[in-house]
C-alpha cells in the first residue's frame, strides 16, 4: 500500500482501478502530459473502466502587487 495525500485520493483510485499495472497505458497517459507539457498537444483524453482522465496544459497568470 501506498501512503498518499488526501487531496491524490481520486488520481490514485484512478490509476488503481483503470490502468491495473497495464504498462501500456501507463506509457501513454504519461507520453499525454509531456505532450501536453510542451504545447504538443492541446488535449488528451481517455476512457478507462470506470472514469474518463483528460489531460490538458493549464496556465495560471497572476498579477499581484507584493
Amino acid at each position: 500500500m501506498i501512503d498518499i495525500e488526501y487531496e491524490y485520493n481520486v488520481l490514485a483510485d484512478f490509476l488503481r482501478g483503470d490502468i491495473q499495472g497495464g504498462l501500456f497505458v501507463v506509457n501513454e497517459f504519461i507520453t499525454a502530459c509531456n505532450d501536453a507539457s510542451f504545447g504538443n498537444s492541446l488535449e488528451w483524453e481517455g476512457i478507462g473502466n470506470a472514469h474518463t482522465v483528460t489531460i490538458k496544459k493549464v496556465v495560471f497568470i497572476s498579477s499581484m502587487n507584493i
